[in-house]
């Protein structure tokens, strides 16, 4: 430039003029072209990912038969549920929200480097690596959306919930830290081969699938061991162990989950270390005996999230650490030590993820349970109020977290002695569960328990015999938890002998129940419940004790899973 103006300083007026219009023309044009680069660009070379959506998710709504959205929305009303339609809009809304800050995110990767300058092209491709692997996730959770039954739309909105988190994506030092993939392409084409089918694998888990994910998954981790690179094998292992976890498959559990931690130590993945040492925790946290393990599960995952930073994907699995160290607490009858950790979980998941979010309301149904440890029933209903209410938003009136609220709300109510009212909140969780579930799920036990012994407790002997019965077969038929057994024969008992219709079983299933709940010192006030009760009974002259008896022994050797 300087030497051009000194050409311009000799030149003659006229011959200046021209020089200086082209001069004014280059200059316009270089103008021209620069603002052309910084408005075009943008939207030719970051604008594709409308197009990557395509065929995986239409985030504008559209009426075309074969669009993804049309046939999922037809799948869910497929199901004949009454709450079909409702969950259907939350879920196409969540997923709306979640594409839509995909395609933001897609957008200012490319642009990162390709018009701010920002970024290398090597950053730019471990980002788009990761939005990748979360399309994939976003394909395989429609892939079986499309053929959506019941349980699968019942559980959807928290399955959309669970898509892997954007803001990762844009976490570089964490990107770099993990082990790239091996620069032979056979290798590479096998790991690239498996992503789809891992993100199918977390598709089946966060949609309830559970059974046929952990057959899926047992069989890619053997796969993943094949092909040997570890940040694979460490994050099919943590899935599994989720799924072994959800299916009360403890000791497996423990196991997949020890060994993905150590495959995220080796493809250093932080990331996979974290989130594997947080299940840890919270599958051992319910097991008194296996409490110093718990904590020790628990303290490594501080430890790594301390090293990972802060965000609200940490915050939130700090959260979940903090609930597993007062699940420990709630073990050992420390209902006050489990609702001050509690407490500070809940602080940590309203500052993450908002005071709406689902995850808010574990938490608050959590402090529930402890408020009603405690005997503060009404700060329990508090609790269990905002729960519901959280829970209504998110899912719609006919979830079935919805009715978890309801039949914890009515043992509170029972608790409080304002019977009709935890009658119509059983009645209400029952209803839901059956529609939901179908009439010998598990689950419909707990609601089925509370309304017998409210009947019960209004005089409705007879009421409450049947309503207990039928709880007791399904608890007898499905039930893992025998101190919720025990729970249930209890209450059949006190029923009988009531009527007076059958003494001798009233007084096996007392005995059985004590058999019990004599295993656990957390359960010595029912223990004293039974005996004051028996005691107030008069023996049966028919009741066979030789064989009672030998029915206790064994019942008492065996621990609850």
């Amino acid at each position: 430039m300087a030497e051009l103006l000194k050409d311009l300083e000799r030149a003659p007026s006229r011959r200046q003029g021209r020089v200086v219009a082209a001069l004014v023309l280059v200059v316009a044009l270089v103008a021209s072209g620069l603002v052309a680069r910084r408005v075009v660009a943008p939207a030719l070379i970051c604008s594709g990912a409308e197009g990557k959506l395509a065929q995986i998710w239409e985030t504008s709504r559209t009426d075309a038969p074969a669009s993804r959205r049309a046939r999922a929305h037809q799948a869910f009303l497929a199901t004949n549920r009454s709450w079909a339609a409702d969950a259907w809009e939350r879920v196409a809304r969540a997923l709306d929200v979640y594409t839509n800050q995909w395609k933001a995110a897609y957008a200012d990767a490319c642009e990162a480097t390709h018009v701010r300058g920002e970024q290398s092209t090597a950053a730019l491709d471990l980002r788009m690596g990761c939005l990748q692997e979360r399309l994939a996730q976003v394909k395989a959770l429609t892939d079986i959306l499309v053929s959506a039954d019941a349980q699968v739309a019942m559980g959807a909105v928290d399955a959309v919930t669970a898509l892997g988190a954007l803001d990762r994506c844009a976490n570089l030092p964490l990107l770099r830290a993990v082990v790239p993939p091996p620069r032979d392409e056979k290798t590479r084409a096998e790991i690239e081969a498996m992503a789809p089918r891992v993100a199918a694998l977390k598709a089946l888990l966060d949609t309830g699938r559970e059974q046929e994910g952990l057959n899926v998954g047992l069989a890619l981790v053997r796969e993943a061991r094949k092909v040997g690179y570890k940040p694979l094998l460490a994050t099919t292992l943590d899935l599994v162990g989720e799924l072994q976890m959800n299916l009360g498959y403890l000791g497996d559990t423990e196991t997949s989950l020890s060994e993905a931690l150590s495959a995220a130590e080796s493809g250093r993945d932080d990331d996979i270390k974290a989130d594997a040492a947080a299940l840890l925790a919270n599958a051992l946290s319910c097991d008194s005996s296996r409490r110093i393990d718990g904590e020790h599960w628990a303290d490594l995952g501080d430890a790594i999230l301390d090293h990972l930073g802060h965000g609200p994907r940490q915050e939130r699995r700090r959260a979940w650490i903090l609930t597993a160290r007062a699940n420990i607490r709630g073990t050992l009858g420390d209902w006050r030590g489990d609702m001050q950790l509690e407490q500070q979980s809940l602080v940590l998941k309203e500052r993450a993820l908002g005071p709406d979010h689902p995850d808010v309301a574990i938490s608050l149904s959590n402090l529930a349970v402890a408020r009603n440890a405690l005997g503060d029933f009404r700060g329990a209903l508090e609790f269990n109020d905002r729960a519901r209410t959280i829970r209504r938003r998110a899912y719609g009136e006919g979830s079935l977290w919805v009715a978890i609220c309801e039949s914890n709300g009515g043992e509170t109510l029972n608790a409080l002695g304002r019977y009709a009212e935890a009658a119509a909140a059983f009645r209400k969780a029952l209803a839901i569960q059956e529609d939901a579930l179908g009439p010998k799920n598990w689950q419909v036990a707990y609601p089925l328990t509370g309304l017998g012994q409210t009947q019960l407790a209004m005089g409705e002997a007879w009421s409450a015999v049947a309503t207990l019965d039928r709880a007791l077969r399904i608890r007898e038929s499905s039930e893992q938890n025998l101190f919720t057994v025990a729970e249930t024969r209890f209450a059949l008992a006190r029923a009988l002998a009531k009527t007076r219709s059958d003494p001798g079983r009233a007084w096996r299933l007392a005995r059985q129940a004590r058999a019990t709940y004599s295993t656990s010192p957390l359960f010595s006030l029912q223990v004293r419940q039974i005996d004051d009760w028996v005691a107030r009974q008069p023996r049966h002259p028919r009741s066979p004790r030789t064989a009672t008896s030998r029915a206790e022994h064994k019942q008492g050797r065996i621990r609850p899973g």
